[in-house]
């Protein structure tokens, strides 16, 4: 027997008196308890397998290497988001009064499951909707064609008891139970066992569960789990009772004259006369978006040879989808000792830059904002939330276009891929997601923190729109225009009130909203990663060019003129021709990061002259390439990341530590 916790030490680490029964299976019951010492303060779902009942010793041994290859599986995925969590394993053995088995799962906790929620939602007649039908799709998709192709790994027992739903905002589900799971390490994809439950088995399984020949059916494992998990997602969309799907994958016919059972699945000329496949046609005829009604018409297709793959479902639903998925592996992220360890620093005569460390965050981040003390990084896997000392939590897990931060109102904001204006609070995790009407999505180019509860968008015909989140659903409550080129970068000043745009005809265009007034200026190139110096200057960066324009705009109204002024005040040329590909403000140095550089300019004098101040710049090799930037604890952390990994540093002063 493989070494595990005690008994002893599971009765140390759970109130397990006073803990509440969630569900029991053939082997098996679930328990709900809290946890008193060992693991992380709150409740955990206890798997418990305990075979004392059976006096079949042949039984018992069974219920425990059932159990034990479960945990193998487990061990095997490691970590993956969608996957749940197995924290702690405890077992021990007792002979009398006969021998008995007890192991115990100490797993993350649900919800509830899949079959909960569509027997609640089918209570109340509460459709899941496309969008959310899609993103859960999606979910349960990923996981599964990352086990298969990454741990080639087969769950063998797909339904909806066995995916739970772990969060309602955002909806997030994740893969439970692999006691009847395989380990596929020697390439056989076919296997001569069956496994399931009958309601969703694929139709060669159903044919050998009908005849009572387990042992006897040769069958694709990854087609069969396809085919299980297609009608688990039909029985979701449609909010289907178990009786709705009786033989729906059953591909019988009887010969007229002798009475004989013919398999129809691989013979398609047949299935006219199959009322299994027409009962399931039916079923899914009713599903009106094209890319869902696609993907469950492949996914239970009766010919194995025919059926859809992990990947040709997931391209069917997303056609964009990038097989791209590395093996996830959950490290823990350096500590606070850890980085004092790793400190470097960086000098010249006024000014040190210390790389602090690194956050191992193994996903990838299509950009990266400051969230007060924290980062937001979001990707077309969702939105996390990460702390500087190193905690990494999901907090949305739909593809998400754009991002922003309302610091005063804690709030994270964004649109997703579908068009939905979405709102998540940082403290207590409650959630909005709705979509305006008339609300061009598609359109949107950029989009930036404006002030208290507002943002600014900016669209591809050279619209600004003011989209207010205080009403319910967020609203555009103002529209500017005035050039008709795609909107590429926004910054908005607070103490002044203006927003300065930059379009893709190099053109840069203030608007004062306290009063009608504008100015423009056309540089020779396009700016990009727009950031406020103060209230007077501005500066930004342009392609292939190893400079930072900084700019000045001047109030008309101050200078009695009907127009406010822009003017080039320094093109600040990098000494090293690096490009700079990003820019943040840290106190009163504008930080930039490139492929292999990082570097500083202090800002907090005569900016006309900044070329001829030397000692006013340090640039380093950080062997650390990035391409994005921000910075947290109001300016005195800089983050910056190669797509993958967050690089922290800090700028000191050498005269006196600013920070």
């Amino acid at each position: 027997m493989q070494q595990f916790s005690t008994q002893i030490e599971f009765q140390e680490d759970f109130d397990f008196k006073n803990s509440i029964l969630l569900g029991q299976g053939t082997f098996g019951k679930v328990f709900k308890a809290k946890a008193l010492k060992s693991l992380p303060q709150g409740y955990y779902a206890l798997k418990i397998i305990e075979t004392q009942r059976y006096t079949n010793l042949e039984l018992s041994e069974q219920a425990y290497e059932l159990a034990i290859q479960e945990l193998n599986l487990y061990s095997a995925i490691t970590y993956h988001q969608n996957v749940i969590k197995v924290y702690k394993v405890y077992s021990w053995k007792d002979e009398m009064p006969f021998r008995k088995f007890v192991l115990v799962f100490a797993m993350e906790l649900g919800i509830n499951s899949l079959r909960q929620d569509i027997e609640e939602r089918r209570k109340n007649l509460k459709e899941y909707g496309d969008m959310l039908i899609i993103d859960i799709m999606n979910q349960c998709l990923r996981a599964f064609h990352y086990l298969a192709k990454n741990k080639h790994l087969f769950h063998r027992d797909i339904k909806p008891e066995n995916i739970l739903v772990t969060s309602l905002q955002p909806y997030t589900v994740k893969l439970v139970d692999f006691g009847a799971g395989k380990e596929n390490f020697h390439g056989q994809a076919m296997l001569n066992t069956l496994v399931g439950t009958p309601l969703f088995l694929s139709p060669k399984l159903y044919v050998a569960y009908s005849m009572n020949q387990p042992g006897k059916v040769k069958h694709d494992l990854e087609k069969s789990d396809v085919f299980s998990l297609g009608i688990t997602f039909l029985q979701m969309i449609l909010l289907l009772h178990d009786r709705d799907l009786s033989k729906l994958n059953d591909p019988i016919i009887y010969d007229d004259k002798t009475g004989d059972p013919i398999d129809t699945s691989e013979q398609f000329a047949l299935r006219k006369d199959c009322q299994g496949w027409k009962k399931l046609q039916n079923h899914i005829n009713i599903i009106k978006h094209p890319s869902i009604k696609a993907c469950i018409y492949g996914m239970t297709e009766f010919s194995e040879r025919n059926r859809f793959t992990w990947f040709q479902a997931l391209t069917t639903l997303d056609p964009d989808f990038k097989d791209d998925e590395k093996p996830q592996i959950q490290k823990p992220i350096q500590s606070h000792e850890q980085k004092q360890q790793v400190i470097q620093s960086y000098s010249n005569e006024n000014t040190t830059l210390k790389f602090l460390g690194t956050l191992n965050d193994e996903n990838y981040h299509d950009k990266i904002i400051s969230a007060g003390n924290q980062i937001l990084s979001h990707s077309k896997e969702g939105v996390r939330l990460i702390s500087i000392g190193g905690t990494v939590e999901w907090i949305f897990n739909q593809n998400v276009s754009f991002l922003s931060y309302l610091p005063s109102l804690e709030i994270c904001v964004g649109l997703t891929s579908f068009g939905e204006i979405f709102g998540i609070n940082l403290k207590n995790k409650s959630f909005i997601c709705e979509r305006i009407i008339h609300f061009q999505h598609d359109t949107i180019s950029v989009m930036k923190y404006m002030r208290k509860d507002l943002c600014i968008l900016g669209t591809k015909f050279g619209e600004i729109m003011i989209l207010a989140f205080d009403t319910q659903p967020p609203s555009v409550i103002k529209k500017y225009k005035e050039l008709d080129r795609a909107v590429v970068d926004l910054v908005y000043d607070d103490e002044v009130k203006y927003i300065i745009s930059t379009h893709d005809n190099s053109a840069i265009f203030c608007k004062y909203l306290a009063y009608e007034q504008t100015a423009k200026y056309i540089y020779e190139t396009q700016l990009n990663n727009l950031i406020l110096i103060s209230s007077e200057y501005f500066a930004g960066t342009t392609k292939d060019q190893p400079e930072i324009p900084i700019f000045q705009i001047r109030d008309g109204n101050k200078l009695k003129f009907t127009l406010g002024v822009i003017n080039l005040v320094q093109i600040y040329q990098i000494h090293n021709k690096t490009v700079p590909l990003s820019l943040a403000m840290s106190d009163i140095y504008l930080v930039w990061v490139s492929q292999k550089f990082i570097g500083s300019i202090q800002v907090d004098g005569d900016l006309s002259k900044l070329n001829e101040e030397k000692g006013k710049e340090l640039i380093v090799n950080a062997s650390k390439p990035a391409h994005l930037i921000t910075t947290v604890q109001n300016g005195k952390i800089i983050a910056a990341s190669d797509g993958n990994k967050l690089h922290l540093y800090q700028i000191v002063s050498q005269n006196c530590e600013i920070f």
